[in-house]
């Protein structure tokens, strides 16, 4: 219950910093077009045709007066033009026909377009896509800011089966809505007003309002899709680490008692020279080190962690006796074989490693 009301906090707070984290990732994204290339820009708005502000530069303006055009329709509007470019052509473009009529009485630029084979349509289309700009670099953000909180919310805080049942619920949610070309998802306007109502969020809430909330649902779907994309990735490569580990200690592990009878038979033959030393050993003890940080709660391999530390830290600074390295290597051994999680591991793998081995036989 404990850990059901934490998550639930968690969730709380992760979806209360999705807006300022949408809102500024989508500055930040306008702000790296911008100094990466502005011509993205005109590009996206002319087909790719070109890179460059081809309906109102500087120098198009010096020579057709454009910008006194759209100024004189703001004052026949009575309206203040603004300092952005998407809210100026947006209003401009409340009255597209009323606007067209305007425009075609600067001769100039009439001729201007008819120089660069461009029409009036070519000219709305612009203006209708630049105007439309936040809402393509804020649909962008909407998807990186959710997919950010998912991988913050599986990395820091444990969240996976919860955010694969949402991720279920959204894509069922969402892929009805289409089939049944919105009439699914409009059910659930009434019920979402009542829950706005009862929490006192929004008395006033409408439809147009909710309409806007699920056109956002596509983006959220596909950082879903994208965290289970990842999280797929992240557990093939771990499972393959995890084989290659078993394996490594594995054969650590038996390598201990063919080692163990070596220095048994040196000692034997060497008894009157006791200070033979080992100078190389050659097995890679760090696997196994890096494996008993991971297990933490076994007592036995908290043991040869401390063990294996002890050996690599004096195996770099000196060579070792032959009873010393004897001695420790069957301490090891009998601690490994206390434990109940290594063990299982071990066998886990020679049994892989014996199917894998039948299975070759038989393709033979």
């Amino acid at each position: 219950m404990d850990n059901l009301k934490r998550k639930s906090i968690i969730a709380m707070i992760m979806l209360v910093m999705y807006v300022p984290l949408n809102i500024w990732l989508s500055s930040s994204l306008f702000n790296l077009i911008m100094k990466v290339d502005t011509g993205i820009f005109y590009r996206y708005a002319t087909d790719n045709k070109y890179g460059e502000d081809i309906f109102f530069s500087e120098k198009i303006d010096k020579e057709t007066k454009i910008g006194q055009t759209i100024q004189e329709i703001f004052q026949l509007k009575g309206e203040l033009k603004t300092d952005s470019t998407q809210d100026t052509f947006s209003k401009l473009l409340e009255d597209e026909h009323f606007f067209i009529q305007q425009i075609e009485k600067n001769s100039e630029y009439i001729s201007y377009l008819n120089s660069k084979e461009l029409t009036t349509e070519d000219l709305i289309t612009y203006m209708n896509l630049i105007a439309d700009l936040n809402s393509k670099i804020m649909n962008g953000s909407f998807y990186l800011s959710a997919l950010i909180l998912f991988l913050w919310m599986y990395l820091l805080f444990e969240f996976r089966l919860e955010l694969y049942f949402i991720a279920g619920v959204l894509y069922i949610f969402t892929t009805l809505s289409t089939f049944t070309s919105g009439i699914f998802s409009n059910i659930f306007f009434y019920p979402m007003r009542w829950i706005s109502h009862i929490m006192r969020v929004n008395l006033d809430y409408t439809f147009e309002e909710y309409a806007m909330y699920i056109e956002f649902l596509p983006t959220i779907k596909e950082a879903f899709l994208s965290f289970i994309i990842l999280d797929t990735v992240v557990l093939a490569w771990r499972e393959r680490w995890k084989k290659r580990r078993s394996m490594k200690i594995t054969e650590i592990y038996y390598s201990i008692d063919e080692i163990i009878n070596v220095l048994s038979n040196l000692e034997v033959s060497n008894s009157n020279s006791p200070f033979i030393k080992v100078s190389k050993i050659k097995v890679d003890f760090n696997y196994l080190y890096k494996y008993t940080k991971t297990k933490k709660k076994d007592s036995a391999l908290r043991e040869v962690k401390r063990l294996t530390v002890m050996l690599l830290y004096r195996k770099q600074s000196e060579a070792l006796l032959t009873t010393d390295v004897h001695n420790f290597l069957v301490r090891l051994k009998q601690e490994l074989n206390k434990s109940i999680v290594f063990k299982a591991e071990i066998d886990q793998h020679y049994k892989f490693v014996m199917e894998k081995s039948k299975q070759n036989t038989y393709l033979k």
